[in-house]
């Protein structure tokens, strides 16, 4: 809230384009910002908030040993950590505490899906069992509580590309509830791309949410699918 707020400087802008911050939706910079000569690289830019656990990667809450297993499977998208990290983050909000008053730029937490599965079920290559995705679930609920905004997911990254459309919908419907949004990378790899947009579809029709596609772009093929997402769900990408 800004009412009754003074600048300690005043610049004329006569001539030139004022933007608002702009938002990074799908940056692996959780780490970078921590410290390191990166860390100011986005805010130069005009970058003011960085949206956390893109293609669903995240260490929390997980135990100890389960969140280095994955924090060695994400490293080649973080990169190395200029800071002492303990991994050892029992909750969503002891994950969030370590960038609270520490980062150039605003973050805004999502659900990393992978984390979620992985503290249900480990590496298991299957679909979930009922007391499994009831966990999820619980985890899911949790992050939303947290400040979360979005289920995000990257399905074809392990241990997410086991989830099955079940899964992704009850997940969904969890965080429809908190009006937030279903944000994936969708499964490319197993089903191809019209097949992975057809599921996606689903998963808004069926949860009843917005749906984001990551790293996107219009072609032939996408065009089509495009038209047909309108007459089914919410979806942007």
């Amino acid at each position: 809230r800004l009412a009754g707020a003074n600048a300690g400087t005043v610049i004329d802008a006569t001539g030139k384009v004022v933007a608002p911050g702009f938002i990074d939706v799908h940056v692996h910079s959780e780490i970078a910002l921590l410290g390191g000569p990166h860390r100011y690289g986005s805010v130069l830019q005009g970058v003011t908030t960085h949206l956390l656990a893109p293609d669903g990667f995240g260490w929390a809450p997980l135990p100890p040993a389960l969140a280095r297993q994955m924090w060695e499977f994400t490293r080649p998208f973080v990169g190395e950590p200029a800071v002492e990290l303990s991994l050892d983050w029992p909750t969503p909000e002891a994950f969030l505490a370590i960038f609270a008053g520490n980062t150039p730029v605003n973050v805004l937490p999502q659900v990393p899906h992978c984390a979620v599965r992985l503290g249900a079920m480990g590496w298991s290559p299957r679909p979930a069992g009922d007391a499994e995705l009831d966990r999820m679930k619980a985890t899911t609920r949790a992050w939303m509580e947290a400040g979360a905004t979005c289920l995000c997911l990257g399905l074809d990254y392990q241990p997410s590309a086991y989830a099955d459309t079940r899964e992704l919908i009850e997940l969904s419907k969890i965080v429809r509830a908190y009006d937030g949004i279903y944000a994936a990378h969708i499964r490319y790899t197993d089903l191809g791309q019209a097949r992975a947009w057809r599921e996606t579809m689903e998963i808004g029709r069926e949860a009843g949410i917005p749906v984001h596609i990551s790293h996107e772009h219009v072609t032939d093929v996408t065009e089509k699918l495009l038209e047909e997402a309108a007459d089914c769900c919410d979806l942007t990408f």
